[in-house]
């Protein structure tokens, strides 16, 4: 009944975002839900960046930060990675001191190499920025360093999360994006009504609703994602420790790319 396809859906997704906002402790006011989260980060920079300007992300990462922000005639800051695909933690802060850019980007844990780092760390990075700083946590329920309790303490901190990973559902194309009630309101004026589907506004409540017996199988990938890194180390690959729910690794067998 709560997805007859005679019936438009829900233009705010209302049942949705009350669920993810038990699930988080937050209020439906700090949420807004649509299609994964690459449609979060997309109505982000779109509500917030103009052309000419700037975002800072570390790389590697996840592409669709820095071609979003290109499509809309800003520019990437780039801080690259230590040695062994750690982030430049003093570079990151350094570099949103010194240009102070429009948005600054964390992936927490980091697509593609699962590096993990700690709340403490991103909360000093929040308070060196004057502008917006956007976590990606779509990986975080595999890790225990979430900032999204910290959203009321903090009007320039954005987190996007996702129903794909820890949820197994990325099918339904379900992601969330959480902030202060005056960043929602100012992306709730762009982003287009009906933006989620009936269907996937019910299986992800649906899903949300069952949240001990749906996450219960992340205890288990732990566990197997340990057994992972320690094979991968013991047949002489160098793999790197994850927060995520897979292990990044590099091979020397010929043919492979690094």
């Amino acid at each position: 009944e709560s997805w007859q396809p005679s019936v438009y859906p829900k233009p705010m997704a209302d049942e949705l975002r009350e669920t993810l906002a038990d699930y988080m402790n937050l209020q439906p006011e700090n949420i807004i839900a649509g299609n994964g989260g690459d449609e979060m980060i997309t109505y982000f920079l779109g509500t917030f960046l103009n052309p000419g300007d700037r975002i800072l992300v570390h790389a590697p990462t996840f592409d669709m930060y820095q071609l979003g922000a290109e499509t809309l005639g800003a520019s990437a800051i780039t801080v690259k990675d230590l040695p062994g695909y750690r982030r430049d933690r003093e570079g990151l802060l350094k570099a949103v001191r010194t240009y102070q850019p429009k948005v600054t980007i964390l992936c927490n844990p980091n697509n593609p190499t699962g590096e993990l780092l700690p709340k403490s760390y991103i909360e000093e990075v929040v308070q060196a920025a004057d502008n917006l700083v956007l976590v990606d946590e779509a990986y975080m329920e595999f890790s225990n360093e979430s900032v999204v309790d910290e959203i009321e303490n903090y009007d320039n901190l954005i987190v996007v999360k996702t129903m794909s990973k820890a949820f197994s559902m990325a099918g339904i194309r379900t992601g969330y994006l959480i902030a202060g009630e005056d960043i929602i309101k100012t992306i709730e004026k762009v982003r287009p009504p009906y933006n989620l589907n009936s269907i996937s506004a019910f299986l992800a409540t649906e899903a949300l609703k069952e949240k001990d017996k749906m996450l219960e199988y992340v205890k288990t990938l732990k566990v197997e994602r340990k057994k992972v890194y320690n094979s991968l180390l013991d047949m002489g690959v160098k793999a790197y420790k994850s927060g995520a729910n897979f292990v990044f690794f590099k091979s020397d067998i010929k043919g492979l790319e690094e």
